[in-house]
């Protein structure tokens, strides 16, 4: 009998069949490729918003907000919105005004926050409150806004117009000469007794004599004011500063950051 030989058909029907896959498509590869190289995303910074926009947006309440700013760093509360209003208000707490024009470097001298007038863009007074120096950067408040911007940014708004607060001696003299007597002139020698390191001796210490008016005019020309023995705002302010008195906010020391 003939034998029927098996078709090749058969035989390669039952035999398993190994499939390779399929190279990737150029499409596939810049899939893969744009993936692996996005950036990992990371928060967004914070917005900053320009100097002279929150200048041009602050309105009619910025002068009482930037003297109630003022006030509170003192530890006192204040309803002022002129500055007429505001100075009235400071003898009660023991604090005088200056209101004057100057550089940025008499209000570095002075170490205070300051109420600021800036000019917006579109030419008006703001006022705005200069809360601290950080390096090239400074504190400031605007109509109850707080931003942090270069210096560079400040002075193209500033033209040297300046508010600041200072403490008087205990019984509220605004100034003390030679010749004068008195409870204060007390107070003033202690001062400059703890600063310069010397005895506070004197026969009458409650006598603003020579030997005081020698000690005012050393300090004034340490601190590059005129040399002149007598005490007034300007001397007050630097020995105030020297004594570093902790009820007296400074620029050079910005508030601290409370982390949750």
């Amino acid at each position: 009998p003939v034998q029927a030989e098996s078709s090749p058909a058969a035989s390669t029907a039952t035999a398993p069949v190994q499939l390779e896959p399929a190279p990737p498509g150029p499409s596939q590869i810049e899939a893969t490729e744009a993936e692996s190289s996005m950036p990992v995303s990371e928060p967004a910074p914070p917005k900053e918003y320009p100097l002279a926009d929150m200048l041009n947006a602050a309105g009619t309440t910025a002068s009482a907000r930037a003297w109630a700013g003022l006030y509170r760093l003192w530890g006192y509360d204040s309803e002022a919105v002129t500055d007429e209003q505001a100075c009235a208000q400071a003898p009660a707490a023991g604090l005088r005004c200056i209101q004057a024009a100057g550089s940025w470097g008499i209000l570095q001298r002075f170490d205070r926050p300051a109420v600021l007038l800036l000019v917006s863009g579109e030419g008006r007074w703001k006022p705005v409150l200069l809360t601290y120096m950080k390096g090239q950067r400074v504190g400031l408040e605007i109509d109850g806004l707080e931003l942090e911007v270069p210096r560079s940014e400040l002075e193209k708004h500033w033209y040297g117009e300046y508010r600041l607060l200072w403490q008087t001696p205990p019984s509220g003299t605004i100034a003390l000469r030679p010749g004068n007597r008195s409870n204060d002139v007390r107070w003033l020698r202690e001062r400059l007794a703890r600063i310069l390191g010397e005895p506070a001796t004197a026969a009458d210490p409650r006598r603003y004599d020579a030997e005081m008016k020698a000690m005012v005019e050393s300090i004034q020309r340490e601190q590059g004011l005129t040399a002149d023995g007598v005490a007034g705002a300007r001397t007050f302010i630097m020995l105030n500063n020297l004594d570093e008195q902790a009820n007296v906010p400074r620029l050079t020391m910005p508030p601290i950051e409370v982390r949750e």
